[in-house]
């Protein structure tokens, strides 16, 4: 029983040195991308994430570092992670759209951020962005029916672009 004991104190005590060493690995590497060392942090985060394979933010910044360097099919399949362990995180879809709409996919651009909307309502620069979108897809009318809505939520830009596209 003692045997049993020990050995269950170990596992959890190696459980939370991991834990710990995934968020010292986590800090650092938001320190490396604050700091513009985005392989660094890519590197870092990455480690994290072998110790915490579930930890959605890890791999929401491995993609803020990897958009950076322009790895954007890398930044996809992290943001593409962070929303299959978490669903409704909202900016993750937001910026998986962000990079779609750099790689000229509209449609797919759209979605996401059709889908940051539907989780955050009030999402401005979702619907600024989706309208922006909707503008190269040749979807116009719908394009101005967003840009209103950024207009509504004070996105710095949506007015001057709703002038352009839609007037």
């Amino acid at each position: 029983m003692k045997k049993l004991f020990i050995i269950l104190l170990s596992i959890g005590l190696l459980s939370n040195l991991k834990a710990q060493n995934a968020e010292t690995y986590f800090k650092s590497g938001l320190a490396s991308y604050h700091a513009r060392n985005y392989q660094k942090a890519i590197t870092e985060f990455t480690e994290s994430i072998d110790l915490n394979p579930r930890d959605t933010q890890a791999y929401y910044y491995r993609a803020w570092a990897k958009q950076k360097i322009k790895d954007n099919k890398g930044a996809i399949a992290d943001y593409t992670q962070a929303i299959e362990l978490d669903p409704k995180f909202a900016e993750a879809y937001y910026f998986r759209g962000v990079v779609k709409a750099q790689l000229k996919d509209n449609l797919g651009a759209i979605s996401d951020y059709t889908s940051a909307i539907e989780l955050k309502t009030d999402y401005g620069e979702a619907y600024y962005n989706r309208g922006i979108a909707k503008f190269n897809a040749g979807l116009k009318d719908s394009g101005c029916n967003d840009m209103n809505m950024a207009v509504k939520f004070k996105v710095k830009e949506a007015k001057q672009t709703k002038m352009l596209f839609c007037n």
